[in-house]
């Protein structure tokens, strides 16, 4: 009997995750461009979408939903609208380099874009924990000179699967998580 328990349930959960049809978060080709806020954090910022809840965003960059509240100024989760902007607050440490990455990891891309007068070494050592060299051999740079408004490769947000998420879960770890997108090395 207990056997027949866990086939119905395990056919039902199935048959639950069919009828959902959820939009995803990232498409294969996305990238995230993030920007530093006046306390130096790295700041995504988010288009609401369809199917997407203060919950799903906490779990996907691993930022708690009472974190997101605050930081978004946000009272009342069901009064977000569609493609309203999300501030995602993204920690450095989440920021994986190519070489950390494994092939299990889905990632996604995440660029800053360079204002004016920012140096390499001012968005490497202060806004990343990258060093310079990092930055040039992962942007093909020829020298060092930025241009306002150039996307820079940062690093790599790895997206929280399944597995991922009950690692966070485990650690009590509360930092914000990083998301996913397939990369050619």
């Amino acid at each position: 009997m207990r056997i027949y328990y866990i086939y119905f349930t395990l056919l039902f959960y199935g048959m639950t995750l069919k009828a959902q049809n959820v939009t995803p978060m990232f498409g294969a080709k996305d990238s995230m461009i993030v920007e530093v806020n006046q306390e130096g954090q790295l700041i995504y910022h988010y288009k609401f979408k369809k199917d997407n809840t203060l919950y799903s965003l906490s779990r996907t960059f691993g930022v708690p939903v009472a974190n997101l509240m605050q930081f978004n100024h946000i009272t009342e989760p069901s009064a977000i609208s569609l493609d309203e902007d999300i501030l995602i607050p993204i920690s450095q440490n989440r920021l994986s380099s190519p070489k950390s990455l494994s092939t299990q990891d889905v990632v996604i891309p995440v660029y800053y874009s360079v204002k004016p007068k920012e140096t390499l070494f001012r968005i490497a050592r202060i806004y990343t924990d990258k060093t310079i060299d990092e930055l040039v051999e992962w942007n093909h740079l020829e020298n060092h000179v930025l241009s306002k408004n150039q996307k820079l490769l940062i690093g790599y947000f790895v997206l929280n699967t399944p597995q991922n998420i009950q690692k966070i879960e485990d650690s009590n770890e509360q930092q914000p998580v990083l998301v996913n997108h397939h990369f050619d090395e």
